[in-house]
């Protein structure tokens, strides 16, 4: 984490997040998460697509993004949590 430098569940879910936000959207990390949440927010999700990738079935697309802010979120706590099983 950024105060320990050690990485821990929280940390890896939110890694997660901007890998799966990266792979729908083909951009870079920096800031990622911030901007598909105001492209979302306002109506332009679509736009932000990774065209390079084929086209991409809007229910997937979706569904993947809310994924990605999901495991994105600020506050640790209101992270998608790992299973113990993973």
């Amino acid at each position: 984490t950024q105060r320990t430098g050690s990485p821990t569940p929280e940390s890896d879910v939110y890694a997660f997040g901007i890998v799966v936000l990266q792979l729908v959207t083909g951009r870079q990390p920096q800031g990622l998460a911030r901007k598909v949440r105001h492209a979302s927010a306002c109506g332009k999700l679509e736009e932000f697509l990774d065209v390079s990738a084929g086209e991409w079935p809007m229910r997937s697309a979706t569904r993947m993004i809310e994924l990605g802010l999901r495991c994105c979120e600020l506050n640790r706590r209101d992270r998608l949590k790992l299973s113990p099983e993973v």
